[in-house]
């Protein structure tokens, strides 16, 4: 393990008391541990390149699609871009330090520092947008007046500003004595010191352990509040709303705190094993397969937000049609092109038996969705004339 202190050059590189200063025993460990890198770097790679393609796609579709740009998403936005920072800078530099060791970092520690400086904080934002989500969610279902106080445009900029301002001074006690940033041979990373436990412990507790307190805290009052139809109906929607309409948003909202749900749950199986090691580095001295394996959960959660979020949700379909409609009005792609034959060859023969071209009285009657409200609730499917 070589670090990287924290002084005026970020370029003074000093052994560990942990590990033995031979060069040629690295070598020998480093041919005998080929597969691990091997296998690190491949997966690593994949998340990486997955995590930048789905995050850029989240962010762009939240800024672009209209029907996206919604408050309860801004969080999402923000976990985004903090995603982003991961997938597309922090695992390329672990990356680099699997395949070529301690050794790429010699002379480099101003880059380990700023790799740090991206890594450090932006898990935390990562981690604080995921609480803030579970957040905007609880009061929006159990809190209704209150959240449309308090979620205005200013107050969620506001919002997102201090989501980073609290990562980055989570991170100021790497800058000013407390801890400092180094490359860790056992993860392949720059990041914060995990050999002073005050701070490793610390960083656990507030950027991992109680986001996770949150999140569990958030998702079962929604899922108390669920329980009691009839009243999260009425908060949720609009009071006087018809009934197919009432039900129609009554179920977004479902589906999106399901997807939410999962979020979290992805998110507590990815960062409760590297906090468990954050918080038990004095006591344990895991082999390095097993953090390898913690810190690639942990960043890998980066890259499974986007796909959690945005595939599962359906918002790949809004977008998808968001983008033909665009493409349609710039003159890209356009029905008009078609040949006038050929769409009436498509079309085929008009249909007389049609609704329109029937008498009144011979129309089938047309079924309406109707939702009862209720400690159960029911959905009934009606005959309108």
């Amino acid at each position: 393990m070589f670090v990287v202190t924290n002084n005026f050059t970020f370029d003074n590189i000093t052994n560990s008391k942990y590990l033995k200063d031979n060069s040629t025993d690295d070598q020998y460990a480093r041919l005998d541990e080929w597969w691990l890198r091997v296998t690190f770097c491949v997966l690593m790679s994949f998340l990486s390149f997955w995590g930048t393609i789905g995050n850029l796609f989240v962010i762009g579709s939240i800024l672009i699609v209209k029907e996206l740009r919604l408050f309860k998403h801004v969080f999402i936005l923000n976990l985004g871009i903090s995603d982003l920072l991961i997938n597309s800078i922090s695992m390329p530099f672990n990356i680099l330090g699997a395949l070529n060791s301690s050794a790429y970092w010699n002379g480099k520690g101003a880059l380990c520092h700023f790799i740090a400086t991206i890594c450090v904080p932006g898990c935390s934002s990562s981690l604080f947008s995921i609480a803030a989500i579970a957040f905007e969610r609880y009061l929006c279902i159990c809190h209704q007046p209150l959240h449309r106080k308090l979620f205005t445009v200013r107050n969620c900029i506001l919002m997102m500003i201090t989501l980073w301002v609290l990562a980055h001074l989570i991170h100021l006690g790497n800058h000013v004595g407390w801890g400092s940033t180094y490359y860790d041979e056992n993860y392949f990373l720059c990041w914060l010191d995990l050999r002073l436990w005050s701070y490793s412990f610390f960083y656990a507790v507030v950027s991992v352990l109680v986001p996770i307190s949150f999140c569990f805290f958030a998702y079962f009052q929604i899922y108390l509040t669920i329980r009691r139809t009839k009243l999260s109906r009425s908060l949720i929607t609009k009071k006087r709303a018809d009934s197919a309409t009432e039900h129609s948003a009554w179920v977004q909202e479902i589906m999106l705190v399901k997807t939410l749900f999962r979020l979290f749950v992805i998110f507590l199986l990815s960062w409760g094993p590297i906090a468990v090691l954050f918080c038990l580095n004095k006591a344990i001295d895991p082999p390095r397969w097993v953090n390898l394996i913690a810190i690639m959960m942990a960043h890998g959660n980066s890259a499974t937000n986007s796909v959690v979020y945005y595939w599962m949700n359906g918002h790949w379909g809004t977008t998808v049609k968001s983008a033909k409609s665009h493409m349609e009005r710039a003159g890209y792609f356009s029905p008009n092109s078609v040949a006038p034959e050929t769409r009436a060859r498509s079309k085929g023969p008009a249909n007389t038996d049609s609704a329109e071209n029937q008498p009144v009285n011979n129309r089938q009657p047309e079924k309406s969705v109707v939702y009862q409200g209720g400690n159960r609730g029911k959905v009934t499917i009606i005959d309108r004339p």
